[in-house]
């Protein structure tokens, strides 16, 4: 795999479950907006 084709980060996080267990997807569609809102630093 290219060195350019790698991710330059990768976040782990715990995902969001209701009380039965279940990921609870709304609310990682909305931790994705805030993610793709941040600026990114280049250097």
């Amino acid at each position: 795999l290219a060195h350019y084709k790698c991710p330059r980060t990768v976040v782990f996080t715990e995902l969001p479950k209701t009380s039965t267990g279940k990921i609870q997807k709304f609310k990682l569609r909305e931790q994705a907006k805030e993610v793709r809102l941040e600026p990114t630093k280049r250097g």
